[in-house]
């Protein structure tokens, strides 16, 4: 599908040490019925294999390489921005397989002139087919609603991180990823989402095209099940930064005790103990110093915090 006068897109795939899974996913984009788009990868793993080598040179006239040194999902994607140069940028994770309509799906939901972000479903094995109405938001007490794979379309408050798409001039506009989240950095999608609804633009969640996602055994869920006690401690810190910066206090004490009641649920849940208990729950303080940092840069820009790193360290493959 391509016409005068269409967007341009740019796929923007961060990865890390899952190279089978990028390649199957690389696969499914060669089939798009929409043409006029480029494929940027971040790639912050430690080596380029010759398979991957191989993989890049197949898809070369689409698709940019860059490998960078620093490690981190919010940077990889502002990095991804940085290279990219379409008028409309999908990010997708790196273990999902799309349908041939997936980019053409993003570019008409985004053609409304209200909506400046999107998610389509997104489905994992054992995910039920139900309509769930609002499937991606945030609670005023800061949890994340995440489910991607309701079968009712419409406007939502938050996205996916496994496939959203943006307008540039809106990035441009509202700001890019928060470099600031830590670990995984959980809370960057409603942290961009919250930024471009202040911005009076919408998001819309469309559910008439299904992508499907196959979670490695590094990534988030494994994150959880194998070091629960961090990956709390890295959610409650991105929660304290979410809320500070924008200087939206009178959730913090509803954030405080939603981080307390969690903590005692996985405690009792998992047998954990008195010393994960802490470690969670300091992610907390923690986040609530480095929010108040982050408020004072926040003074002198209306949506964003500057990004932390200059964007210097990366290496163009050359094959």
């Amino acid at each position: 599908m391509k016409v005068p006068n269409t967007p341009t897109v740019s796929v923007v795939i961060p990865t890390f040490n899952r190279e089978q899974c990028l390649v199957d996913f690389l696969h499914s984009l060669a089939r798009q019925n929409y043409l006029n788009y480029e494929i940027i990868i971040v790639d912050q793993s430690e080596n380029i294999s010759d398979a991957k080598r191989d993989l890049i040179k197949l898809f070369a006239n689409k698709l940019k390489y860059y490998h960078i040194e620093e490690r981190g999902r919010s940077l990889a994607k502002n990095y991804g921005i940085q290279f990219s140069s379409g008028d409309i940028i999908i990010f997708c994770d790196d273990d999902i397989i799309v349908p041939e309509n997936f980019i053409s799906t993003h570019v008409e939901t985004l053609a409304d002139p209200f909506i400046a972000a999107a998610s389509c479903r997104l489905v994992e094995q054992n995910d039920p087919d139900i309509a769930i109405n609002k499937p991606l938001r945030t609670t005023s007490y800061g949890q994340l609603v995440n489910k991607p794979y309701s079968t009712v379309s419409g406007y939502v408050t938050s996205l996916n991180g496994g496939n959203m798409s943006f307008k540039r001039v809106v990035l441009n506009q509202v700001g890019y990823f928060e470099e600031y989240f830590e670990g995984t950095s959980m809370v960057e999608e409603p942290d961009i989402a919250y930024r471009i609804i202040q911005s009076g633009h919408k998001i819309y969640f469309n559910a008439s095209i299904t992508v499907y996602h196959y979670p490695q055994y590094n990534g988030n869920i494994a994150e959880m099940k194998d070091k629960r006690a961090t990956w709390f401690y890295y959610y409650f810190f991105n929660l304290s930064v979410f809320y500070l910066k924008y200087g939206r206090v009178l959730n913090m004490l509803l954030v405080f005790f939603y981080c307390i009641a969690l903590s005692i649920k996985h405690v009792i849940k998992y047998s954990l103990n008195i010393k994960d208990y802490k470690k969670m729950i300091s992610g907390f303080f923690n986040g609530f110093k480095r929010g108040m940092q982050i408020k004072k840069l926040n003074e002198s820009y209306k949506y964003h915090t500057p990004t932390r790193y200059e964007k210097k360290s990366y290496k163009p493959l050359i094959l």
